[in-house]
Parts: structure tokens; sequence; C-alpha cells
């Protein structure tokens, strides 16, 4: 009881840091801690397949951008204002992520991989090419959101508040029972289902679960760019989650949070100084899947785990 306390403590003094923040960074600062924000929930969304249900996806990006797109779109053509927009677009995510789902883990490993990332390629083409709904290849671009949400530190407030919900949301799911049974599915399904417990069953709601928080991403990156288009759906852009929970820690709860912080420092400081950072960045991933297998968040929680105990840093 005493370390949940230390933990939590240190939470609620990391929201007052992220509060104070918002109130002496510049402009430009606020925007980056808002993308670190965003691409943290869109890599812990993918890490609740990847990391607790031992799913490996490589489309994931299909409802990162399915969920960009819908708010967009309802911005767009209907007099909605951004929060009921978000709020419908990850409803359309989640039921999308459930036919998708469906379909995919019929598919066993390498199968359901490909799978996902066909599904995304094929929605790549359907935003690319339907200019009627999408903007085709331009994409859109000048979404208009409330006066209040075009001042950056007030969006800045708003951005950590849904993602710290969304994480809440995650933690609470993960310590539940369904959560236990999840990381049972992935370590020993054959005995999940001689207990009686649906694997298939478990692993769609896990499924439908993740595009639900990829979709609130999304939908928050429109907030914050003011714009959606097609590389938001593309396959190369459901790589950078998978780096993300690489750097951070694949099995660690706050890894891909840590993940999405040192990804965008580096993409911000190495892509001033080369157009090959990307290259640096699989040197990094190199160096820690051959020296530090549990990311980076993971060596931090080792050494955090001696003063607070495993319980309170970690959600396994």
């Amino acid at each position: 009881m005493k370390s949940q306390v230390k933990v939590w403590l240190i939470v609620l003094l990391a929201l007052g840091v992220l509060a104070v923040l918002g109130q002496v960074l510049s402009d430009f600062y606020i925007r980056v801690v808002m993308e670190m924000a965003i691409l943290g929930l869109f890599a812990q969304s993918l890490n609740l397949i990847l990391g607790y249900g031992g799913l490996v996806t490589f489309g994931h990006a299909a409802f990162y951008g399915f969920g960009a797109y819908c708010v967009a779109i309802l911005l767009r053509d209907t007099s909605l204002s951004l929060v009921p927009a978000i709020l419908a677009g990850t409803g359309l995510t989640a039921i999308f992520g459930l036919a998708v789902g469906a379909v995919c883990l019929r598919a066993a490993k390498l199968y359901f991989a490909i799978l996902t990332l066909a599904i995304s390629q094929l929605l790549f083409v359907l935003v690319f090419q339907w200019y009627g709904l999408t903007g085709g290849d331009n994409g859109i671009h000048g979404v208009k959101v409330s006066a209040w949400m075009l001042n950056s530190r007030n969006y800045y407030y708003f951005v950590i508040a849904m993602v710290g919900l969304c994480f809440l949301v995650i933690r609470i799911i993960l310590n539940s029972p369904f959560g236990y049974a999840l990381r049972a599915s992935r370590d020993n399904p054959e005995r999940v289902v001689f207990l009686g417990l649906d694997v298939w069953r478990q692993r769609l709601i896990a499924f439908v679960l993740a595009a639900v928080f990829a979709g609130v991403a999304g939908g928050l990156y429109v907030g914050y760019d003011h714009m959606a288009y097609p590389m938001l759906v593309h396959w190369s852009k459901s790589s950078e989650p998978i780096l993300m929970v690489l750097l951070g820690g694949i099995n660690s709860f706050w890894g891909p949070l840590a993940g999405a912080v040192v990804f965008v420092i580096m993409e911000m400081i190495m892509g001033q100084v080369t157009v090959y950072w990307l290259f640096i960045l699989g040197l990094t991933i190199l160096v820690l899947v051959m020296f530090f297998p549990k990311g980076l968040w993971g060596w931090v929680e080792e050494k955090l785990m001696r003063y607070f105990g495993k319980a309170a840093v970690n959600a396994e």
C-alpha cells in the first residue's frame, strides 16, 4: 500500500510539472510536448495488443488514421465541435476495429500480421483516391476548431487531460481480471482454453480497445495539426508505434510513453543534423535489443523496483 501511495504521488507530481510547463514553455515546445503525449497514447494503444496480448500487427496506423479522418470529416461537414467529433470518431473506429479484428484474428501469428498490413494498405488506397470524401492525396486541411482550442496552451491542457484519462482507463483495464486473462492468453493460450476462457474473444476485445485508443490519438492529432492526410494510414506510420514500444519497453506500462518521448526528441534533434536520422534510430534500437532487452523504461523500472516495489512500478 505504501509503495502504491509513493507511485501515485510521483504521478501527481508529474501532472503538476506538466501543468507548470504549460505556463512557462514557448508555443513551439508546448507543441512538442503535445506531440509526445499523442504519440505516447498511439504507442500505448499498440502495446495493449502487442505487449500484453502478444499480437504482432503491421497495420495499427489504420485505426489512428481512421479516427483522424472521421474527426476531420465531421468537423468539415457538420456543426459538431472537436470533443463530440472525437467521441463520434472513436465510436466509428471501434466499429471498424471490431470488423477488422473479427477477420484478422481468424488467422494466426504471421498471417494475422500480414492481414492487418493488407487492410491498412487497402484503407490507404481508399483514402488516397476518394477525393469526394477524404480529399484524396491532398487530404483535408484547415480543419476548424473552436476559438478556445485555437490557443495552443488551452489545447495543451486538453490533450494532457485526455491522454491522462486514457492512460488511467488502460491501467484499470490491465489490472482487471480481463487484463490478467489477456496476459494468460499471451503466455499460455492452451491452458486458458483448458480453464474455460475464450481466447479468441479475449483477443478481439483487446483488439477493439486498441483501435479505440488509437482512434482517440488520431482525433487529438486533428485538433493539434488541423489536418488529416493519407500518410496517417500508410504502413510506414504503423512502424512508428512499434519503434516507440521497442525503445521504451514492450512489457512495460510506461514504456510506450517513454519511447514516444525519446522518438520525438531524436526526430527533432537528429532531423536537424541529418536526413538519415532513422538510421541512427535503427542503431539505437539495435543497441537496446542487445544490451537493454527490456527497453529504456524497462531498465529504469529495474532501478525503481528496488525502492518502490514491483507491484507499484509495473502493471505486470
